[in-house]
């Protein structure tokens, strides 16, 4: 099974297939192949579901970027809106049910003025930064780089509320006036505009002196922890509200955030929470596989309901 974000693969020159299948078919060819490669955030909740234990569950999925999804807004003049996939919650249960309960697409436009915000009440498209966006934008301008958010996260316990440092996110969406998107790359934070976060020194001076460490650096980190947490739990409280489901999966790569992992355990007492081992895409194709064969066998002793240690 081929997962990915890419829907419109490279083809072969001789024999006009896509990589991956040319590749699995040259060393295995009595291997059959599935491309399920636009299924990017149903595959992280596969993923996470069938290894999770639960009969049902919401799967909520904060990720950086999945598949580049479009749809038409205005009928009449066939207008139609081109996103990437950054949240998704999904109502999951056997043998192979995800229905999609909340999805947030981001236009792959950068600082777009013509889409701000449509919804059908499910799906919502708009053009700021979003949830993960915003933490690579903090750790790319800390001098990690885009991937490296776990070092921002180690970083943020040491840093404090620092009331000159703008709110990342305004009315649930990134703060234009401060974060810059890239789609679908990472996210870069708006020194021009704001003359605290100007950096006096490169980020490379401090990363092996901790006493060298700049407050504002500190502080930054603190910021996008706390509000980041704090968008990904008003996420799952509006899905139990709209669904009763008490049963969580956290899958994506915001799931790797540990520290937010425990703070949803403590703002939510009464959900029972399953975080997926392997929230980034290395998992993808697992669950894709997993919910491929369980609409094969629908019989609850499916390979796919044992348990992840096997």
């Amino acid at each position: 099974v081929i997962g990915g974000t890419l829907t419109d693969h490279p083809r072969m020159q001789w024999t006009n297939e896509d990589p991956y299948s040319a590749l699995v078919r040259k060393f295995n060819p009595q291997v059959r192949i599935t491309d399920l490669s636009g299924q990017h955030h149903l595959s992280h909740a596969a993923a996470a579901f069938y290894a999770s234990g639960f009969d049902t569950a919401l799967a909520v999925v904060v990720d950086g970027t999945g598949n580049l999804l479009s749809t038409v807004y205005d009928q009449e003049r066939n207008l139609a809106i081109q996103g990437y996939e950054t949240e998704s919650v999904f109502l999951c249960s056997y043998p192979a049910q995800f229905e999609l309960v909340y999805k947030r697409l981001c236009s792959q436009a950068p600082n777009s003025t013509n889409i701000r915000t449509y919804t059908d009440g499910t799906v919502f498209y708009d053009d700021s930064v979003t949830i993960t966006k915003a933490y690579e934008a903090v750790s790319e301008y800390l001098g990690f780089g885009f991937i490296e958010a776990g070092k921002t996260m180690g970083l943020a316990p040491y840093g404090e509320r620092d009331e000159r440092i703008p709110p990342l996110f305004v009315d649930r969406w990134g703060n234009k006036n401060l974060l810059i998107p890239m789609y679908p790359a990472g996210a870069l934070i708006d020194e021009a505009r704001h003359p605290h976060l100007h950096r006096l020194q490169p980020s490379s001076t401090w990363h092996h002196d901790e006493y060298a460490t700049p407050d504002v650096a500190k502080n930054l980190a603190w910021h996008v922890q706390q509000e980041s947490q704090q968008q990904v739990g008003d996420i799952i409280q509006q899905a139990i509200e709209k669904t009763g489901e008490k049963n969580v999966i956290l899958s994506g790569g915001y799931a790797l955030n540990c520290v937010a992992n425990y703070h949803l355990l403590e703002r939510f007492p009464d959900v029972n929470f399953y975080i997926d081992p392997i929230a980034h895409d290395g998992g993808s194709a697992i669950g894709l596989a997993d919910r491929k064969s369980t609409r094969l066998n629908s019989s609850h002793t499916d390979i796919s309901r044992m348990p992840s240690s096997a």
